[in-house]
């Protein structure tokens, strides 16, 4: 059923690229966003109309009775507050934005890590932080320090805890965890500028490199269709993960470094992406199955939302990485001159 869920990416990759060229050559890329601006609420309409039209027969037959706090207007935010953890947001959200923002950052510095920078964060019901002339390395240790102190807070202080460390200390969780956030750090290393690599160095059209760059959606989509069906009829999927996701993902990266320059068809790049969706489709459906193995039926839902967690923060890891590579070690070359090449 995940697999199922996201077949429809087997279809709409066609539709990106075409769309894409038609919006440069029409009302411009502009356009681009205030279109879906408009596309996707109405899209959505129809759905929360179904919602709310169920809702009101669930409430007019019974089912859902209403319910009294007793709650006072103060009582009831303190409560949603502690509920929700907003605490521990916080610390996690600061921690990793001041830890990752630098290496995006640093290039654009005149003295690159020791430029001063002027950083204006509002800590929600707490205070206004104003950060002025720290030097990026400070970012990174500041940023440590909420990380740590997220740690701390979640297993020593807050009354309801934002990530389940009692989950996360089975070896079958933090092992998928882990596995998550290694792959999204990959993906991402390589994948951020892939569409600007294969349109400026392999001068691709913009709808040919839509098609390149969405192998691993149709790929990915379609390969986990068959992996789903495997653990569905054996029960197991630890041994198509290790012996064939894992080395296959390893070997489709590491075949880019080789077939990822100027003077390579493009027919080795797109046999690499072909390994990395095949493997990345396995992988992605072995993981989500690995955590729910080892979850009861009512924690299902929180070991599936920290997966997704781990697999957030591994992709805005790898932008950074990616980032800091394109922005601090490319060489930038004259417009005339790449355009007389």
């Amino acid at each position: 059923m995940f697999a199922f869920v996201s077949s429809p990416y087997i279809v709409t990759t066609w539709v990106g690229g075409p769309l894409a060229t038609a919006f440069l050559n029409g009302p411009g890329w502009r356009w681009g966003f205030g279109a879906f601006a408009i596309i996707t609420p109405i899209a959505c309409m129809p759905l929360f109309f179904l919602f709310m039209w169920n809702y009101r027969k669930a409430k007019n037959a019974g089912l859902v009775p209403k319910r009294e706090s007793g709650r006072t207007m103060k009582q009831s935010l303190w409560y949603y507050i502690i509920q929700f953890d907003l605490m521990g947001l916080i610390l996690i959200c600061a921690g990793l934005a001041l830890f990752l923002l630098p290496f995006s950052l640093y290039s654009y510095q005149t003295d690159g890590w020791e430029s001063p920078m002027i950083i204006c964060m509002i800590v929600f019901g707490m205070s206004l932080l104003v950060l002025i002339s720290l030097p990026g390395c400070a970012y990174i240790l500041l940023g440590c320090v909420f990380l740590i102190a997220f740690t701390l807070y979640e297993k020593y202080i807050a009354p309801v805890n934002f990530i389940p460390f009692g989950l996360l200390m089975d070896r079958t969780v933090i092992g998928a965890c882990i596995l998550a956030a290694v792959l999204f750090v990959e993906f991402y290393v390589w994948n951020s500028y892939f569409l600007s690599f294969l349109q400026v160095v392999n001068g691709l059209t913009v709808t040919e490199s839509s098609y390149v760059g969405n192998i691993y959606s149709i790929g990915s989509c379609f390969f986990s269709l068959i992996v789903g069906l495997l653990i569905r009829y054996t029960g197991r999927f630890k041994w198509i993960a290790l012996y064939f996701g894992v080395p296959v993902t390893i070997l489709g990266v590491g075949l880019m470094i080789a077939f990822r320059q100027p003077d390579v068809n493009i027919g080795y790049i797109v046999m690499c992406q072909i390994f990395i969706a095949f493997s990345g489709g396995t992988l992605v459906i072995c993981e989500q199955m690995a955590v729910m193995a080892a979850a009861s039926h009512q924690h299902v839902a929180v070991v599936l939302a920290v997966e997704g967690m781990f697999a957030s923060i591994g992709g805005a890891i790898g932008s950074t990485v990616a980032a800091a590579i394109w922005t601090g070690g490319v060489i930038l070359i004259p417009a005339q001159q790449v355009l007389s090449s």
